[in-house]
């Protein structure tokens, strides 16, 4: 990556990236060249598709004060990366796929915009009937909700629960977990009604999946006795 010696600034460092990306890896974002179509096709850009996973393998300064940071481009399937996700998923308690974890961390950061354009951009990678884009769905609708935007979380939910409802069993908890965060927006806009027919449907499946003691039930129940407050 290019990096130049005019108009320095004293408080933005000059970085200079090298990245070692091979194709032949297995589980990996895709990324091409792309000089013939650059406004500058001297410069032999390479585009990488968002989502890419880079371990950083070391940082320098050069005599010029040029930072070089070497990257490489990593598998998902890589074993310390897996070893990871493994630990954000359960620190976050997601279940979320790799790729939806970053977006998940820029939410809990309170950076709602960029999780939102993630989200977005992440879309595009997920084929129409695939569970992850309905996750993507929900995660959207979960921002827009923090964001207070309640109307446009029930479309994000209700695209989430289009999907899930056509791809699993009906009384799968990914649905139940839809119909839980549906209800939460209704709760919100007042409509008590609503709220309760979304929450007995979350109810229902995760009574029959995990049992009366889960702790999905005690919350659900608790989301109820809160309706008739």
């Amino acid at each position: 990556l290019y990096s130049s010696n005019d108009n320095i600034i004293d408080d933005i460092e000059q970085v200079f990236f090298e990245i070692n990306a091979d194709p032949r890896l297995d589980k990996i974002k895709a990324f091409s060249k792309t000089h013939s179509l650059s406004y500058f096709p001297e410069e032999e850009e390479v585009l990488f598709m968002v989502g890419s996973i880079f371990r950083l393998d070391n940082i320098e300064c050069d005599e010029e004060g040029i930072w070089n940071i070497r990257m490489v481009l990593c598998s998902e399937h890589e074993h310390k990366l897996e070893t990871l996700f493994q630990h954000m998923k359960n620190e976050l308690n997601s279940g979320e796929t790799n790729i939806l974890v970053f977006g998940h961390l820029l939410r809990k950061m309170g950076k709602l915009d960029d999780a939102e354009k993630y989200y977005r951009r992440s879309l595009n990678t997920f084929s129409y009937d695939d569970s992850n884009k309905a996750l993507c769905y929900h995660a959207l609708g979960l921002v827009a909700d923090d964001k207070g935007d309640y109307e446009s979380s029930l479309i994000w939910y209700n695209k989430a629960l289009e999907i899930f409802m056509r791809i699993l069993k009906s009384n799968d908890p990914n649905i139940a977990l839809i119909h839980n965060s549906i209800a939460i927006i209704y709760q919100h806009r007042g409509n008590y009604n609503l709220a309760l027919e979304s929450y007995e449907n979350a109810l229902t499946i995760w009574k029959e999946v995990f049992g009366e003691d889960h702790p999905h039930v005690a919350i659900c129940l608790n989301n109820i006795s809160n309706v008739y407050r």
